[in-house]
């Protein structure tokens, strides 16, 4: 991946990086809602009941830092690392691979997989984008930007 876009956000530094992925999670969503109002049966709901009522610590626990450490490590670096590496698919594919498996983690409803496969599009792209960097700890940060977001969620619950 060398387009502009790539390349440029293989040059920010990573708290720029970060912001902007994070922001990129918003984005990515925004047109859900109106969905949600045109299909009455296209509803996100709150995720699982377990994180939901595990209070305000146990969320941000589960959901801030357990939860974005698994995920990254086995929705994003394991699929991207396995198929771009091992089997040489090419870049497409394996983001779509990787946000399918992401999305699909996410059962809790039909409107939710696809906001959780939306969501999971653009932390691939992030991880790819700083795997392919000098000193990008596709890792690390994309384990931030998930990290965030939930915790963003946590406190809006």
């Amino acid at each position: 991946m060398n387009d502009a876009v790539t390349v440029r956000l293989r040059s920010l530094n990573s708290a720029w990086f970060v912001l902007l992925l994070l922001a990129a999670t918003y984005l990515v969503v925004l047109p859900l809602p109106l969905l949600e109002l045109a299909l009455p049966k296209f509803q996100l709901g709150e995720g699982p009941a377990s994180i939901r009522d595990s209070g305000i610590v146990g969320r941000l626990i589960w959901g801030s830092i357990i939860g974005p450490v698994l995920e990254t490590a086995l929705l994003q670096a394991l699929p991207i690392n396995l198929l771009r590496g091992k089997f040489k698919l090419s870049w497409p594919v394996v983001l779509f691979a990787s946000a399918g498996l992401f999305g699909a983690s996410h059962w809790y409803s039909a409107a939710y997989i696809i906001f959780a496969f939306l969501v999971g599009l653009v932390l691939a792209y992030g991880y790819a984008v700083r795997q392919n960097a000098r000193g990008g700890r596709p890792f690390l940060l994309i384990t931030v930007v998930h990290g965030l977001r939930n915790g963003i969620a946590s406190f809006l619950l």
